[in-house]
Formats: structure tokens, sequence, C-alpha cells
């Protein structure tokens, strides 16, 4: 939803996942953070920071890597049309968790839920392949949840 996708925002996520595009190692990963790119890039503001990041460049890339798994390579494409084409009418959301904090209305639950933000972009930045992976796929579900 929009308030999930403003707290990625805020949290700076985008250039981890454009930097995990180009230099993950990880098949999975890359393709989870193209997905959470597509779905970031369902509004114009977004879609402005996906552009400055590098993101554009990195997912053509991704879409055009002759080693990258079929199914892979068409996460980037998809993501490369949201880009291109706004709005998108159907919305897919990949696996995880649900993240609520828009309804949070306890400074503890909305400090829980920053935390936890902050946890995945952490991992996103500096984990290993595996947690870098499953950070990208957790932002893509919580930008792709609807209210």
């Amino acid at each position: 939803n929009d308030q999930n996708k403003a707290a990625i925002i805020a949290a700076d996520g985008i250039p981890p996942l454009v930097a995990l595009v180009t230099n993950g190692m990880d098949d999975h990963g890359k393709k989870y953070a193209a997905q959470a790119l597509g779905i970031l890039a369902r509004n114009d503001q977004n879609k402005a920071a996906i552009v400055a990041a590098g993101g554009v460049q990195a997912l053509e890339d991704m879409a055009k890597d002759g080693k990258m798994p079929a199914a892979y390579q068409q996460a980037a494409q998809e993501a490369l049309k949201i880009l291109q084409h706004f709005p998108r009418e159907s919305d897919s959301a990949v696996g995880g968790t649900k993240l609520n904090c828009e309804q949070a209305t306890k400074p503890s639950t909305t400090t829980a839920c920053a935390e936890k933000l902050r946890g995945e972009i952490g991992a996103l930045k500096s984990g290993n392949e595996e947690q870098k992976a499953k950070a990208a796929e957790q932002l893509g579900t919580w930008a792709a949840v609807s209210d």
C-alpha cells in the first residue's frame, strides 16, 4: 500500500534494491529486488527515485542477461513496463509477511514496524546473498499489500 511504499522510500530502500539487481550474486535476490522495484514504481515519486538510483539501466541489463532464468528476466521486464506505463492494471504480490505499520496507533507498535523496516533494509545493504534475497522479497511484499 502507499504508506508501506512511502516508509520503504523514506528508509532509503531503493538504492540497495537497485544495487542487488546490479551486483547481486543470487538470482533469486535479483528477481525479488526487481519485483520490489516494480511494485514501488506504481507512483510517480517512486519512479523518479528508481530512475535517479540507476534502476532503469540495472533492470534493462537484468532483462537482457542470457544467463538469467527466463522467469527472472521477466520480473525485470515487468518492472520496466511499470516504470514506462503507469499505472498498471493488476498487482501481483510476492510471498512474505504483511507489515501493518499504517494501522499502528501505539508508539511501541510504530517503533516495532520501523525497526522491522530498518532491519530488512540493513540486510539488503550488508547481509549475505541469502539475507539480501529474503529482504528484497519482504520489502516487495510490504509494498504490495493493500489497505
